[in-house]
């Protein structure tokens, strides 16, 4: 077995003897979306906040005690987890959910980010490079969820207007990383 697959397997426990663990999803996490495990992973943690912060101080204890804490390169995810929340990230990941860029939502969720250098490398994210719309829809693809747009007549001309690809997400909310063990740490 490769180091990969060990790393693998203990990210999601139990998974090599379930109905999932098929020549499919070796080739997707392996090969073809390496980063789709720790996306899921952010995506089940910004929707259960107390679990991850409850696996970081597991995690951050452990270091301590084995005296392994280097403050100044560590990132917390959940630091990442609990920014995403507060700058309002969770109401975009509602089914039917809309906006535009001309949004107060989405000007708020960039007034937030803006205004706090902290949040912006918690969440690694340059804010003043990017349009407001474009930051959400890279905040949504940090937790893999894909959007979906179209354009729309209004009185005032033709806007973009965007929503979560709900058929995505709930293919991402059944994915295995979402039945992984509290108790795994390692990873974390």
């Amino acid at each position: 077995m490769s180091n990969s697959e060990s790393e693998t397997l203990d990210r999601l426990p139990g998974i090599d003897r379930s109905e999932q663990w098929s020549a499919a999803f070796v080739r997707r996490v392996f090969y073809d979306d390496r980063d789709l495990l720790t996306r899921c992973e952010l995506f089940f943690f910004v929707h259960h906040p107390d679990i991850a912060k409850q696996l970081q101080q597991s995690r951050w204890f452990s270091l301590l005690k084995a005296g392994q804490v280097d403050l100044a390169h560590h990132s917390s995810r959940y630091l990442k987890v609990k920014a995403m929340r507060e700058i309002g990230l969770m109401q975009f990941l509602e089914p039917g959910f809309t906006w535009s860029k001309e949004s107060p939502f989405v000007h708020t969720l960039y007034k937030r980010c803006q205004s706090s250098r902290q949040q912006q490398t918690h969440l690694g994210l340059m804010v003043r490079k990017l349009k407001p719309v474009d930051v959400v829809g890279r905040l949504l693809g940090k937790l893999g969820v894909p959007t979906t747009s179209e354009l729309v007549s209004t009185e005032t001309g033709r806007i973009r207007v965007y929503r979560v690809n709900t058929e995505a997400l709930l293919i991402l909310t059944r994915l295995p990383s979402w039945k992984r063990s509290t108790s795994v740490i390692g990873h974390f």
